[in-house]
């Protein structure tokens, strides 16, 4: 055998060969992650990486599109994809018995014992019944399939001109990213791409500077003269803390307002104060999620009052304004504290 075809495959091994390790049913993701940390440590495996049952769902997906059924029906498991390494003699061709080190190795860092199965996939054995033009026609149809399936999964138009130079390009929910491209698809279901690194990104809720590396699939992008408001798919307190932290910036730092903010108790302690439940949720309605949120604040003698029919003044018109309000200004450093929040400014639309 020539030294070079040794290299060449030496090479190819690193690059296509992998190895997937199933997880048992019943492991969680983060359990997943943390085993995965162990496995960064082995001296046989790189580009370790933890892939969901709803990542695999996914890929599959767009593999076959339809025909995977529903996410309910999905049985695989999480999992850990990796590449390996080839540190034996790549003379004696005896990939079986190397990839047996490496699952001896990956088991022998199981403490608790979470591995279903572990699935390899190797190139030397074509090697050994095809020679090297067998090897290299396996590599061109799975570089071909590869490309195909991810062409297929982001068929986009390219926006990045369009953004460029300022026109208006539609909203929508981040479903992929890969080393240049952001792909996300609007309320239409219209695949649209840009390239990621040409933008600045602010957080939409917070105003708040985002790196590209911040994004995620599943995140919402909204494009505004050149920059890139990312509303991040959120939930629970975290979404909580963004919404709230949205209520403490001024008009002039907003992008948007919380949406849908409604009253939902109004308890009157004089006639300069009330303690009031106002109700909310995500700023961008429920293109993300239909999570509402409720925290009770304080207007005083120091809250301005802002109204379209000019009927409120004070505490005792707030019933006024219950369904109509557009927004309200907390101050910034009472928020998340035992007393309620404190309503510098309020504006609604009562007639």
């Amino acid at each position: 055998m020539k030294s070079n075809d040794l290299d060449k495959l030496k090479q190819y091994f690193e690059e296509y060969s992998g190895i997937q390790i199933f997880l048992k049913s019943n492991i969680t993701i983060e359990q997943a992650n943390e085993f995965a940390d162990k496995l960064k440590d082995l001296k046989y495996l790189k580009d370790v990486n933890v892939l969901s049952k709803e990542d695999s769902y996914n890929e599959l997906k767009n593999r076959i599109g339809n025909r995977v059924g529903s996410i309910e029906q999905f049985t695989v498991p999480n999992k850990i994809r990796a590449k390996c390494y080839y540190l034996d003699d790549i003379s004696l061709l005896d990939e079986n018995g190397y990839f047996e080190k490496v699952k001896s190795a990956i088991t022998e860092v199981d403490a608790n014992n979470i591995i279903d199965n572990i699935v390899t996939t190797g190139i030397i054995e074509i090697y050994n019944k095809e020679g090297m033009k067998g090897v290299e026609e396996y590599i061109e149809k799975s570089n071909y399939i590869e490309n195909k399936e991810k062409n297929n999964a982001n068929n986009s138009e390219d926006v990045t001109q369009k953004i460029n130079n300022k026109q208006v390009v539609r909203s929508g929910i981040i479903n992929d990213i890969d080393d240049k491209y952001i792909y996300y698809s609007d309320s239409d279901s219209k695949k649209l791409s840009f390239e990621k690194d040409l933008f600045s990104y602010i957080n939409g809720r917070t105003f708040k500077d985002l790196n590209v590396s911040d994004l995620k699939v599943g995140d919402y992008i909204d494009v505004n003269n050149k920059q890139i408001f990312v509303f991040r798919n959120l939930t629970g307190e975290e979404l909580n803390q963004e919404l709230l932290y949205n209520f403490t910036l001024t008009n002039e730092e907003r992008i948007m307002y919380v949406n849908s903010i409604e009253i939902e108790d109004i308890n009157i302690i004089d006639s300069n104060k009330a303690i009031v439940k106002i109700k909310y949720g995500d700023i961008i309605g429920e293109n993300l999620t239909s999570e509402k949120f409720s925290t009770l604040v304080e207007f005083n003698e120091n809250t301005k009052y802002y109204s379209k029919g000019n009927n409120i003044h004070n505490v005792n018109e707030l019933e006024n304004a219950k369904g109509n309000i557009n927004s309200i200004i907390l101050k910034k450093d009472s928020i998340n504290k035992k007393n309620p929040a404190i309503v510098i400014s309020f504006e609604c639309d009562d007639t």
